[in-house]
């Protein structure tokens, strides 16, 4: 198990700032927990959960733990108890008593990926292969400001780290940037922390890799201290729970299996994000769904065929048709059918079609969504007829588990269906927020030969590529 100490202190509930104890927080794989030796009970048996404590650590940081989780007691009698708590939130720079008193004009977020998918580079490297010579420079790439989003104004910074001195026989200078998140009126933090989640999502379609914050800082008026004539806004970091707890750590990635880059909207990144945010409420249970497959790398290839089903029969649902006949006309039938049937026959026949109704089948879903992106489907799929019944045989079968062999399907089916099904909801993300289908599909196709084929000319190169 990863284990870090992030800060030593002294700790205490708000409403009892003499009963200090010493702790721990510690980072623990992805999730922070507090060590504290000592009780802020009367009782040291008697522990629940704590909205809130409040620390100061040994070299003078203000933390405020928010939605604390009472794990364990460990100690004897007579002895100091140890006590274990999981904590939800951390805010390092100043003590809040509450979530709802807690809000920024400006956030500034670091996401994993962030600078490969930016791709812009301050460095110049120049190299005299004759005089076994290199020249490196640096210049600092232009800050970049979107158009109003929704209520902000996305800014794109950068910044560098290192190099370390003395310099002995490597130099190591790495550039980063970050999101910046500007606010006309303070954004609190719970309707922050939506908009930066929105945020992850997003970044995962186009990256194609789980995203995470790395770090969140935010400013406020409120927090300005002077030395001498210059004032300085002084962060507050705020560290979030992973939305996974497998490694988050960033590995090394080829920016050519990205799904998008991010020159491919710099134009309009706004009208992207405003679409993918003004969505999300409409979408938002297939935002859901989808981004389960994202980010939990160990669901099965079953788990993730009926998932991928489930968002085309929502958005099917939702966009194109939910009635698979007039509804005037269904009704005339269903009557006409009542007055038909034996009296004996009737409550078995409403309840089945109480819960069927007039809702078109799932063969009818699929086979609308394909006709709906044809753009993509005729270059993925030769015939729709067998696609649609593969899928409904296989979606049936673990859906329905027999236990007969006969109606077991083909894994090379199951694997290729589902590859095709998840470029289709691609599709459909990436014509949702704003990309015409002529781009779609280049991009698409592009990700269907890349991953499965590993073919690098098809459809040739995307636009950041050249």
């Amino acid at each position: 198990m990863e284990e870090k100490v992030e800060f030593e202190g002294y700790w205490w509930i708000p409403e009892n700032r003499e009963n200090k104890h010493f702790g721990k927080l510690i980072k623990e794989n992805n999730e922070y927990h507090l060590h504290l030796y000592g009780s802020f009970h009367d009782n040291p048996m008697n522990e629940s959960d704590l909205n809130v404590i409040h620390g100061e650590s040994s070299n003078g940081k203000e933390i405020s733990l928010m939605g604390n989780i009472y794990r364990s007691t460990h100690g004897s009698i007579p002895g100091i108890p140890q006590k274990k708590y999981k904590t939800r939130l951390v805010f390092i720079g100043k003590l809040y008593n509450s979530l709802n008193e807690i809000a920024f004009n400006k956030y500034v977020v670091r996401y994993t990926y962030l600078t490969e998918w930016i791709n812009i580079s301050g460095f110049k490297v120049e190299y005299n292969p004759k005089a076994t010579e290199f020249n490196i420079t640096y210049k600092h790439p232009e800050i970049i400001e979107s158009k109003p989003i929704t209520d902000f104004i996305l800014i794109i910074d950068f910044d560098l780290q290192g190099p370390t001195f003395p310099i002995l026989n490597n130099v190591i200078i790495s550039q980063g940037c970050a999101f910046i998140f500007k606010f006309e009126e303070e954004k609190d933090i719970k309707s922050f922390f939506s908009l930066n989640s929105l945020i992850e999502d997003f970044l995962s379609l186009a990256i194609g890799q789980p995203i995470f914050q790395k770090s969140i800082e935010g400013f406020s008026p409120d927090n300005v201290r002077k030395i001498h004539d210059t004032e300085i806004n002084d962060p507050v970091q705020i560290i979030l729970p992973s939305k996974s707890t497998e490694n988050t750590s960033e590995k090394t990635i080829d920016i050519r299996d990205m799904v998008f880059q991010y020159k491919s909207i710099r134009d309009n990144i706004e009208i992207f994000l405003r679409h993918w945010i003004e969505k999300s409420k409409e979408l938002k249970l297939i935002y859901n769904l989808y981004f389960h497959i994202v980010y939990k790398s160990g669901i099965s290839i079953d788990n993730k065929l009926n998932i991928l089903l489930k968002i085309i029969e929502i958005y099917h649902r939702k966009f194109i048709n939910n009635k698979e006949m007039d509804e005037k006309e269904y009704k005339k039938m269903i009557k006409e059918i009542q007055e038909a049937l034996p009296e004996k026959y009737l409550d078995w026949f409403n309840r089945k079609i109480s819960f069927i109704g007039n809702q078109p089948s799932l063969s009818i879903r699929l086979h609308d969504i394909l006709e709906k992106y044809s753009f993509i489907t005729d270059e993925l799929i030769e015939d729709r007829n067998d696609f649609v019944n593969k899928a409904k045989r296989i979606r049936n079968y673990f859906t329905h588990f027999t236990g007969n062999e006969k109606d077991e399907p083909d894994v090379i089916d199951i694997v290729q269906i589902t590859r095709k099904l998840n470029i289709i909801v691609e599709s459909i993300f990436l014509r949702e927020i704003g990309f015409d289908d002529d781009m779609n599909k280049k991009i698409v196709m592009r990700q269907w030969n890349l991953k499965y084929n590993r073919d690098f000319t098809i459809y040739g190169p995307l636009p950041e590529d050249g």
